[in-house]
């Protein structure tokens, strides 16, 4: 049986990189029109740390008051 801990990780790396670092056979093509916009995004340099940045700067504000 796998912990608790464990599953937690196998589902964030899931949800972080594996269900997008794939070619995807998606029988929607919305769905796949999403994977393929992810893909994109992800390829394109200084995406994700502004994101991150983004998300930290809207999270510090709330997290001290």
């Amino acid at each position: 049986m796998i912990g608790r801990l464990t599953w937690a990780r196998v589902e964030m790396w899931w949800c972080l990189s594996a269900q997008f670092s794939r070619p995807v056979r998606a029988i929607s093509p919305r769905r796949r029109a999403a994977h393929t916009e992810m893909q994109r995004w992800t390829a394109t340099p200084g995406s994700a740390e502004a994101l991150l940045r983004s998300v930290l700067r809207q999270a510090t504000p709330r997290h001290f008051e």
